[in-house]
């Protein structure tokens, strides 16, 4: 909770925040706009390898042990998390708070598939990826979801 509440402040209150959602909205833009692109990437890059390294800590605690592979069975629940708090692959788009109520979202999800007993836990990775083919399907039938989209492949 302390990084989420960090990660808000971050983004939506200082200057960095708003830079970075500039350079993922159109980074040739940004670099015309007077932006110092590499300098961004580079904190950018900073911030996510210190977090996935705190992430790595937590998860090394937990097991008890390290390997290679252990973050190899989130990689769907990830891409599903991000998709479903409206985090734009391009880049540009997406809230923190939105990435919170997926979570949440997708925790409550996980917990009602355990409550029965009679659906094997492998089906799991089946549903997040229905659920995740059903939120790309949702987001492209909208009209605002394609304007977002048209707008990223003219940017690039």
């Amino acid at each position: 909770m302390i990084v989420v509440i960090l990660m808000v402040i971050l983004v939506n209150r200082t200057t960095f925040g708003t830079k970075i959602y500039m350079l993922g909205t159109n980074a040739k833009a940004a670099r015309y706009a007077g932006l110092k692109t590499t300098q961004l990437y580079l904190k950018a890059y900073m911030l996510s390898g210190l977090l996935a390294g705190l992430s790595g800590l937590i998860m090394m605690a937990n097991y008890n042990s390290a390997k290679a592979d252990y973050g190899a069975s989130y990689q769907l629940q990830t891409i599903l998390i991000a998709v479903l708090g409206g985090v734009n692959p391009n880049g540009g788009y997406g809230k923190v708070a939105g990435v919170v109520l997926a979570v949440i979202v997708l925790q409550i999800l996980s917990t009602g598939i355990n409550l029965f007993p009679e659906i094997n836990s492998f089906y799991r990775f089946l549903i997040w990826g229905a659920v995740l083919l059903i939120i790309i399907a949702l987001d492209y039938s909208n009209p605002s979801g394609r304007k977002r989209k048209k707008a990223a492949k003219a940017a690039a």
